[in-house]
């Protein structure tokens, strides 16, 4: 049933090894990916919170409530 003939003491040892690879894979990845510059600028952050319109920024705050709280609002 086994295709690999591999048994309990000798898997355990393959099996961290391979978690340990994919964790640090990862852990790098996502490293990279917070630290750019690029899109994590202020002056970028501020220019898409002053284009958001008055719905999108209530979904943000609160979700579908605050939307709603928002369209009562307008009306």
């Amino acid at each position: 049933m086994n295709p690999f003939e591999i048994h309990g003491p000798i898997y355990l040892p393959i099996y961290a090894v391979i978690c340990g690879v994919a964790f640090l894979l990862t852990s790098k990845f996502k490293q990279q990916l917070l630290s750019d510059k690029e899109n994590t600028s202020e002056a970028k952050i501020t220019a898409t919170a002053h284009n958001l319109n008055p719905y999108q920024a209530a979904y943000l705050s609160g979700g579908v409530e605050r939307v709603f709280l928002a369209v009562c609002g307008v009306l």
